[in-house]
Order: structure tokens, then sequence, then C-alpha cells
């Protein structure tokens, strides 16, 4: 979480300060996308940064209609999913697909990081422990860490427009969004019961393995074995991964909760 007034540089001679504390918001999450925008999460929903300009939460329902104005499906609930609290992570893909996850490990997407309507998935999440980070690699493939339950991953769930072709969806018997058809598969990653994972970065040598961090310390995965392996022995690292740099060859650099950098 954000603590107390967040500052923001645009240039060397701006700086602003945003009240956080003073309106009685709490805030979560930054993210700059492609686009040069900011999204930051919050206690009221997702807030923009561009330029110089603040923008609050915009209000939708996130009901799809077809080409002629009409729904598509009159069952599904009505959401404000962008005005709610706790929006958990936020992530965006190759092709500049935005995603994010409500409160409820509900997840939703934007076609770029800046403007325009959002959507529904092209898959069912699972039921699970709360969802700590999302993430998506150079192919489109989404990770998702959970607190309690390891991570997940969705092959090719972020590819704009070609994830979603020969999906149908409708509701639950509670109204909810599902998948009904040709949803694209969920795949759960075990290390070890009950470890949570709090973030992802692809190695810039092998864009196969993936470095993750976790309350166990640091691990790899690779992508095409499907094999994980923990960077040092789990009972010799008792630290909490909280982020991971990858972006220097050959060094992989990783903040932590307990140690620092």
């Amino acid at each position: 979480m954000l603590q107390g007034v967040v500052c923001f540089a645009q240039q060397k001679s701006f700086f602003e300060a945003f009240p956080a504390d003073s309106l009685g918001i709490k805030l979560y999450e930054l993210y700059t996308t492609k686009e040069g925008v900011t999204h930051f999460t919050s206690s009221v929903g997702i807030w923009k940064l561009k330029g110089h300009q603040f923008d609050g939460p915009s209000v939708g329902t996130g009901m799809l209609y077809d080409d002629k104005g009409n729904p598509q499906d009159f069952y599904v609930k009505a959401r404000n999913y962008l005005a709610e609290d706790s929006i958990r992570s936020m992530a965006q893909g190759p092709d500049s697909i935005f995603y994010f996850v409500a409160h409820d490990n509900f997840f939703l997407w934007r076609p770029n990081g800046e403007v325009g309507g959002w959507g529904w998935p092209p898959f069912n999440f699972p039921k699970t422990s709360t969802v700590t980070k999302i993430w998506i690699d150079d192919k489109g493939d989404i990770f998702t860490g959970t607190r309690e339950d390891n991570f997940y991953v969705v092959e090719g769930g972020a590819i704009k427009y070609l994830a979603w072709k020969g999906i149908d969806f409708g509701s639950d018997k509670d109204s909810n969004y599902i998948v009904t058809k040709a949803g694209k598969n969920v795949k759960q990653v075990i290390f070890q019961p009950g470890t949570g994972v709090y973030s992802f970065a692809q190695d810039p040598a092998d864009k196969n393995l993936i470095w993750i961090g976790t309350n166990r310390g640091l691990f790899t995965y690779n992508k095409q074995t499907g094999k994980g392996d923990a960077v040092e022995p789990v009972n010799k690292t008792n630290i909490t991964i909280t982020e991971i740099y990858t972006g220097e060859s050959g060094s992989v650099w990783f903040s932590t909760l307990e140690k620092g950098m």
C-alpha cells in the first residue's frame, strides 16, 4: 500500500502532490502504461494521470453490446468495477491490452492503457485465495500470483481479439459473468503448498524463463518444461520478494519486505 502523499514528477520543473490522506483515500498500486498514462488504484477505484491532468474513476456497467446497441446478455449482474475499492493489480500486454483485477478476483480489460471501454475475460478464474499480482509476458500469457495458492497461467489470455475467438459467455445462477464455451485454460503451478506469489519478471536472455518472487524466496519457472526451482533452498530463504527487475544482462535485482534490496 502507498502511504501518505504521493508525488509525481513529469518533468524536472514539475512536481505535484496528491492529497490522498486529507481526502480519506487509500492508494495501493501505480502502473504507467505504454501510452504514458499512470494509473493508480485506490479505495475509491482507478485514477489516471496524464501530463498534469488527474481523472477519477469513470462510471460504467461492463455490459457488452452488439452492433445494433442491444445488450448481449440481459442476465449478467451490472457493477461499476472501476469505482470499487481494492483493485488488486494491473498489467499491460505486448499489444497494449490493459488488464486489472477486482477485489473478488474478477478479471477485466481495456483495449489499451489510455482510453476506451472495458470488457470481461476469455476465461473463468477458479476460486482461490486473494490475487496479489498479475503480469503479462511478451507472448500474451497472463501470470497471476495469489496469497496462498501459488500462481496461475493463462496462455494467450492477453492476445487482443484472438483470445476471444469462438468463446461464448453467459451468467451463473447468481447472475455473475461466466464463459460457457471455449474458454482459455487456467493452469495452476505449485512450488510448495501455501506459497504466496508477489512478483514476476522475464529473463532477458531466455524468454521462457520467468523469475518469480514469493513469501519463501526467489524462484524460477521454465515455461517449456513447466518446472520451478528455488534460487536458494527454501528453508534458508525466509524472505518475501516484492518486486523483481531483470533489465540488465546478467543481473537480477529484487526487493524484499525483510532485508531491503
